[in-house]
């Protein structure tokens, strides 16, 4: 039972997650998430980083393109 396959969906939560920790500095929304186990967080990146928008957006962009290619490759 616990071998079968996750829906894809579903992935959006961990991925969520694991995004939120990464991308909270301490000084804006530090994400403890272990908490209230312990207060521990991480410093991730500011999104206001000027490299970081750059990768962000233009992985969004890349995505966007390929799954237009995909849809009109398709019909």
């Amino acid at each position: 039972i616990l071998m079968r396959e996750i829906p894809l969906f579903l992935w959006a939560w961990p991925i969520h997650i694991a995004m939120d920790i990464l991308t909270h500095t301490k000084a804006f929304f530090p994400t403890k998430f272990l908490y209230p186990l312990s207060k521990f967080h991480i410093n991730g990146i500011n999104w206001g980083t000027r490299w970081f928008m750059v990768i962000n957006y233009g992985s969004l962009l890349l995505i966007y393109f390929v799954i237009l290619y995909w849809k009109f490759k398709r019909s």
